[in-house]
């Protein structure tokens, strides 16, 4: 067999696979049988070179940002806050629409927030009672009636809240409405309950004695015996304590109120109130209260700002009964001390003279305009 024969005739070397039907190399794929493969030239690619043009810088007129308000008002903003699935939003939100209001008494805002107190947070519920209360707080009547029926709701948070609210925003006027209302939850089962009920119960019981408060004996003998009883929760200890200290703060000579000696709301009166009222977050807030305090004089003055002796007369009772903390029993080993007057009482002078303490029931018996500071001329 000869084999070169034999194998040109099975596949000829020189023309691969070109065939009518097959593939051509030369071209590629093209499969068109009529076209003549030995016509086609190959022509190279010719490289055309480009001159290079260097990029002319040309400088631009600067003009300044102009400043476009944006459409997301405050009231926007505070809306957002309040529909947002996060309850730390919701729960700032709900603090600056009571703040933006405050004072006011603008019942649909308070019918607004009371909507929140079904909200499934604890704080956003604390926040609502706070906002309510700074809406209502030139309000007394509106104030009441709208947090009593609150201090019977099933949440230990608000009931906690609504002492606190009752008795920072009524300081010094020893109503009877929040007095059985706080005093009442001081026997709360709730231990932070009990502890708010305290703190209110000192805010309420500032400046006032046993002939303004019918049951001031009874309430103070309360907190003083839980503040000596060893079997009684620390937490409780701590609210009796605090309370007992703002019912005597000033020298009984101060009180404390959202509002200045100008009988006006002030930022900074606000934020005091508001950072106190969450002091249960972190107690070192309670000093805050301290933005809050406002003494109670009475000064009649001059032209030329100096003191002009005069005096109003009244009807009330407004001495000063300070009572005591009960001795504490203590083992055979120890010495009895000698016994001590449990009840202090300082008389008030007949008649409210300059330079001297008129309390906001002696204010509005006497009808002196707040702050109780007069100018006259000589």
């Amino acid at each position: 067999m000869n084999v070169d024969k034999s194998f040109n005739k099975g596949m000829n070397m020189d023309k691969g696979m070109d065939t009518d039907k097959g593939i051509n190399v030369d071209k590629g794929f093209n499969v068109d049988s009529n076209s003549n493969p030995t016509t086609n030239t190959y022509t190279p690619n010719t490289f055309t070179p480009t001159t290079f043009t260097p990029n002319t810088f040309t400088p631009t007129t600067f003009t300044p940002n102009t400043f476009t308000p944006s459409t997301l008002t405050p009231t926007n903003f505070i809306t957002n806050l309040l529909d947002s699935k996060d309850s730390l939003s919701r729960f700032g939100g709900i603090l600056s629409l009571g703040s933006s209001y405050v004072g006011t008494g603008n019942l649909e805002i308070i019918s607004k927030l009371l909507n929140f107190l079904n909200d499934g947070d604890d704080d956003v519920k604390r926040s609502t009672v706070i906002s309510i209360s700074l809406v209502c707080c030139d309000d007394q009547d509106l104030l009441i009636s709208t947090l009593e029926p609150l201090s019977e709701n099933h949440n230990f948070f608000v009931r906690s809240i609504v002492c606190l609210c009752l008795g920072f925003f009524n300081a010094g006027t020893g109503n009877k409405t929040c007095c059985d209302i706080v005093e009442a939850l001081i026997y709360d089962s709730n231990n932070l309950v009990r502890q708010s009920a305290c703190i209110g119960m000192g805010f309420l019981l500032m400046q006032c004695n046993p002939s303004i408060i019918q049951n001031y004996k009874r309430i103070i003998d309360t907190i003083n015996k839980i503040i000596i009883d060893r079997c009684e929760e620390p937490c409780v200890k701590h609210g009796a304590v605090i309370g007992r200290g703002i019912s005597e703060a000033g020298g009984r000579n101060i009180i404390f109120s959202i509002k200045n000696m100008n009988n006006k709301i002030t930022p900074e009166r606000v934020t005091g109130a508001i950072l106190f009222l969450n002091h249960w977050y972190w107690y070192p807030l309670m000093p805050m209260l301290s933005l809050n305090y406002l003494p109670t004089p009475f000064y009649v003055f001059d032209e030329n700002l100096n003191e002009i002796k005069k005096s109003i007369k009244y009807k009330g009772n407004y001495d000063n009964h300070l009572i005591r903390l009960p001795d504490i029993k203590r083992s055979r080993g120890f010495k009895n001390k000698p016994t001590e007057d449990k009840e202090i009482i300082t008389k008030a002078h007949p008649e409210v003279e300059t330079s001297t303490r008129c309390t906001i029931i002696q204010q509005e018996e006497c009808e002196i305009e707040w702050p109780g500071v007069f100018f006259t001329k000589q």
